[in-house]
């Protein structure tokens, strides 16, 4: 058989196939089909529209359920990291404390020893004036005593040569 052959045959049984359909839908058991059909079409569309509209319900009150745990997360890490902040700061705070006082600790041992220090070279000064006073008093009274007997010898050789001249 050849192909157009075939194609008018397909064709043809199109046609008889349409025309019978045509009639019978034509028909008061057709129109009693298409009636039930149209009916069918309509609930099943209502019911689709329901459970589309249950649908959207459901996803925004999902959508609204993730949007309430994400504000509530947020807020805990927010909490978190100031906590964390403020132990830092305190932690930070405590340490630079501690620093300070350590310097003022070694800034008042230093001050302590440095006049101890002066207190050391104030006696050890005072000492050597002592000496320098015990040294100077008894300089001038073997001065004094060296002056009289000067003089004393003196007086004796005026005197023996006054007796000599004499």
């Amino acid at each position: 058989m050849k192909n157009s052959t075939k194609v008018t045959i397909a064709l043809a049984v199109g046609v008889a196939a349409g025309t019978a359909a045509g009639y019978w839908l034509a028909s008061e058991e057709g129109r009693r089909a298409t009636l039930k059909l149209r009916m069918e079409y309509n609930k099943l569309q209502r019911q689709l529209s329901d459970v589309a509209r249950e649908q959207s319900r459901n996803i925004g009150d999902s959508v609204q359920s993730a949007a309430r745990a994400t504000r509530r997360t947020t807020h805990e890490v927010a909490d978190t990291v100031k906590n964390s902040t403020r132990q830092a700061v305190s932690a930070v705070t405590a340490s630079v404390n501690q620093a300070a006082d350590y310097i003022k600790d070694k800034a008042q041992a230093t001050s302590s020893a440095a006049a101890t220090a002066a207190d050391h070279s104030v006696k050890a000064a005072e000492r050597t004036t002592d000496k320098v006073t015990y040294a100077a008093k008894k300089t001038a009274t073997q001065a004094e005593a060296s002056f009289k007997q000067g003089v004393a010898t003196a007086e004796r050789r005026t005197e023996t040569l006054d007796n000599t001249t004499t």
